[in-house]
């Protein structure tokens, strides 16, 4: 499995959508539309299935943590140069 063991992924979603995002920055799997829908990147399930990512170059080192109570993702990478922090989400699904 190229994507990676599912247990080292960050769990992104708004109710409606999903995505799984290693430690990398790979969105390894992701369903844009429904969790029931087809997915766009699969990475996890097969390395020819696609993934998007975002990362520094050379070497990093990241940590990650979910905000209390929440779904959010806080990720903060460290580099030679930088120490960017992010923590992506969805917008509500207007459910």
């Amino acid at each position: 499995m190229e994507g990676g063991r599912i247990a080292e992924h960050g769990f992104l979603a708004d109710g409606r959508r999903a995505a799984l995002v290693d430690r990398n920055g790979s969105v390894n799997w992701w369903c844009p539309a429904r969790f029931d829908a087809p997915s766009v990147f699969a990475n996890l399930l097969d390395e020819n299935a696609g993934h998007w990512e975002i990362r520094p170059e050379g070497g990093f080192s990241t940590e990650r943590a979910y905000l209390t109570d929440t779904l959010v993702l806080r990720t903060a990478a460290a580099g030679r140069r930088f120490r960017p922090r992010y923590a992506p989400t969805f917008r509500p699904s207007g459910r």
